[in-house]
């Protein structure tokens, strides 16, 4: 063989037996025929034909992907039919073999590959083994392997298996480490598979205007914040001022009251604490009053946390008096029992949802006042009005 591709010197001893019998037509029709210069010109346009058709031969070899096989003369019975196998594989690969034989002596061979071969498989033969070498274009060193032919296992598909993946490592060493683009039957043998184009990247997500805030509601008014339905509890100290007798005393109160936000229906307790005191020539006396009474309350929110109420009410009330008399004079112990009534106004401070503080302001009169007689001289009546001033807690219990 001449070290072309087998297609090409098939094409090529194809197209020199047609020349050869075209110029043997043509000699023969020139020594018998008249007309030589004719012939002449036949002859000539022949071989132009024929060195055009060489070229296009020769240019279709070029564009051709090859791979070299290089492999002793005359093959061992295992390597000759192993050669089978890897023709077979390269050639289902679209891939173009060219062979070079050497002489069962050479050792070492290391081809040299031409534009267009891509790789090149050689095979070395010697006592007991088999050296499979493969090349890429400039690897400064081979891939090898190396086979026992003595060992059963190695068969000639075996062998040609093995070729086949030597050469397949050395193209993907050529392809991964220079990065040059080889063709498709090549890519095929070598297994590359190029990562797919990088996607385009995803448009921008359209520019959605800011939606309004909503407007938040105006907060509740103060009457609307507050339960329907309240219950407060309430403790004071009182001071008492008893107008006509211009005497003090001093008491504590005690209320309870429900209703809604604007009105309220109470009862209160009030007892003095320290009493009212009277002195006279003949003697002395204290007086206690002790009360309950039925209010009625209106309010008024001026915010959620302060307000104004007025109050009007009645109910029983109580004078225990405590007489201490001096020599000559007798001392008596009396309780009094009447009926008053009291109207006031206040206003309340809530600290929180449940405690607030509160005063008040009030004035009371009883229906049948009582009065207090030192030796024998009945002295003012009591209550006719009593005034009264208190700060106190509160305690929401239903608010």
């Amino acid at each position: 063989m001449d070290g072309l591709p087998e297609p090409a010197n098939i094409v090529r001893s194809g197209v020199r037996f047609v020349l050869a019998a075209v110029l043997n037509a043509l000699l023969m029709a020139y020594e018998s025929s008249p007309a030589g210069r004719a012939v002449r010109s036949a002859l000539a346009t022949v071989a132009l034909a024929a060195v055009a058709l060489c070229a296009m031969v020769s240019t279709a070899v070029a564009e051709e992907s090859r791979v070299l096989l290089v492999y002793p003369e005359v093959p061992s019975p295992l390597l000759g039919e192993a050669l089978v196998h890897v023709r077979g594989e390269l050639g289902s690969l679209g891939l173009a073999i060219q062979v070079t034989t050497t002489a069962a002596e050479e050792r070492d061979v290391k081809p040299e590959l031409a534009p267009g071969t891509y790789g090149a498989l050689t095979f070395e033969e010697r006592p007991g083994l088999l050296i499979l070498r493969a090349y890429h274009p400039g690897s400064p060193e081979p891939i090898s392997q190396q086979l026992g032919t003595q060992d059963g296992r190695i068969t000639p598909l075996v062998v040609g298996v093995r070729a086949v993946e030597t050469l397949r490592a050395a193209l993907q060493q050529y392809y991964y480490s220079t990065h040059h683009p080889v063709p498709e039957p090549v890519k095929k043998l070598a297994r590359i598979e190029e990562p797919p184009p990088p996607r385009p990247a995803p448009p921008p997500p359209p520019v959605v205007a800011p939606s309004p805030r909503p407007v938040a509601p105006p907060p509740p008014a103060a009457s609307e914040s507050r339960a329907s339905f309240t219950a407060d509890l309430w403790l004071a100290p009182t001071l008492q001022v008893d107008a006509l007798n211009a005497r003090t005393a001093g008491a504590a109160s005690l209320g309870l009251g429900a209703g809604s936000d604007w009105w309220l229906v109470a009862a209160e307790l009030e007892s003095t604490l320290l009493p009212f005191e009277l002195r006279a020539e003949s003697g002395s006396a204290r007086v206690h009053r002790h009360a309950a009474a039925l209010e009625f309350r209106s309010r008024l929110r001026l915010s959620e946390a302060v307000g104004l109420f007025a109050k009007l009410g009645g109910g029983p009330v109580a004078y225990r008096v405590q007489g201490t008399a001096r020599s000559g004079y007798a001392a008596n112990d009396e309780t009094h029992w009447t009926a008053f009534g009291v109207a006031g106004l206040g206003g309340e401070w809530w600290l929180g949802p449940r405690v607030g503080l509160f005063f008040e302001a009030e004035a009371s009169a009883a229906l049948n006042a009582p009065y207090v007689r030192f030796g024998g001289i009945a002295g003012d009546r009591f209550e006719r009005p009593l005034l009264s001033f208190a700060v106190g807690i509160m305690f929401g219990l239903v608010r």
